[in-house]
């Protein structure tokens, strides 16, 4: 999940700073930069009930954060808490884990090679669009 992320805001940086640069904000937390705060927000997100659901909320915290920067989000669209979590809960356990983002920043060894795998096409979205 945090290579993912490290792409997407990689990606997401390089678009903002094509179309003029980042809006400028006091509203970052002290200590964090506010271009950063998106990924911040994904390891203060809350844990879940179970992998999928804290690997929703992690990728909702960025999305919600994204759009408080600057209007905008790594994605086109963020599938909705039901439809994320069935497509979550439908791949295999280990998968599952690796989506949450403190467990992969723990398990770069484990996690790596799959998000190497769907790098392109991420089963999370769907076809509706792949970050």
């Amino acid at each position: 999940m945090v290579a993912i992320v490290a792409a997407i805001l990689g990606a997401r940086w390089r678009r903002v700073h094509a179309a003029g640069g980042p809006v400028a904000s006091g509203a970052a937390p002290a200590g964090v930069d506010f271009a950063q705060k998106p990924v911040a927000a994904v390891f203060e997100a809350p844990e879940g009930a179970t992998p999928c659901e804290t690997a929703y909320n992690a990728v909702r915290a960025i999305d919600e954060a994204s759009r408080a920067r600057n209007n905008s989000t790594p994605w086109t669209s963020l599938p909705d808490r039901d439809t994320f979590i069935a497509r979550c809960t439908a791949l295999p356990v280990q998968e599952q884990q690796c989506y949450q983002p403190r467990y992969a920043a723990q398990n770069h060894p484990t996690c790596d090679p799959i998000f190497k795998k769907y790098a392109k096409n991420n089963p999370l979205w769907g076809s509706e669009s792949t970050p």
